[in-house]
């Protein structure tokens, strides 16, 4: 099951990004992603913190 630890970064982002729950991914090892609009795959779990990739992505939390 998805961690819910990994939405909290992402609530400063809510006006430009949708998180939601998904009961299992199709890669092992990973438990989140942060996926571009045009399908891309930008940040996965474990791996380095959300925040920076939020930011470059994103621009400045809301």
């Amino acid at each position: 099951m998805t961690d819910e630890k990994y939405l909290a970064p992402v609530l400063s982002y809510r006006d430009r990004i949708k998180a939601v729950l998904v009961g299992a991914l199709p890669w092992d090892g990973v438990e989140a992603v942060l996926v571009r609009l045009d399908g891309h795959v930008c940040w996965t779990a474990p791996s380095q913190d959300l925040d920076e990739p939020l930011r470059t992505w994103f621009g400045a939390a809301g």
